[in-house]
């Protein structure tokens, strides 16, 4: 099995990346809202909710050249880049995926030959059901 995921029905290994998990929370943040009532011992709970959930990969690719590093960045910027939530599938979960935007800045550094950078992905709190 490959290594990698499916972004907007196009993978990364269509541009020679190679992907490792950074975080991929179990659970993601819950916003819980409680409320201290005078003479009572303790907080009643009033408010539970899920939060969005944060998945940050990383991804390296190698280059031959300068300027198919280059060329290489500016099509991966293009594939990660969108103005809605698009469909985020890992080749590790095969019986989920994800709604994901891409969330802040995507920033690089370039070793040698060797290119790398981190995508957090901020996605929908419940994951969704593929289709086998």
């Amino acid at each position: 099995m490959s290594r990698g995921l499916k972004f907007k029905n196009v993978h990364s290994s269509t541009f020679g990346l190679y992907m490792k998990s950074d975080n991929r929370q179990i659970l993601p943040n819950v916003a819980d809202e409680y409320v201290y009532i005078p003479d009572k011992a303790g907080s009643i709970l009033v408010k539970s909710e899920i939060e969005d959930r944060f998945i940050t990969v990383r991804f390296f690719f190698k280059a031959n050249t300068i300027e198919e590093l280059r060329t290489k960045s500016i099509e991966i910027g293009n594939w990660l880049h969108s103005t809605k939530r698009e469909r985020l599938e890992f080749d590790d979960e095969p019986l989920h995926y994800w709604m994901a935007k891409v969330s802040g800045s995507v920033d690089a550094t370039e070793n040698a030959n060797t290119f790398e950078f981190s995508v957090t992905f901020r996605c929908e709190p419940y994951p969704y059901e593929r289709e086998v």
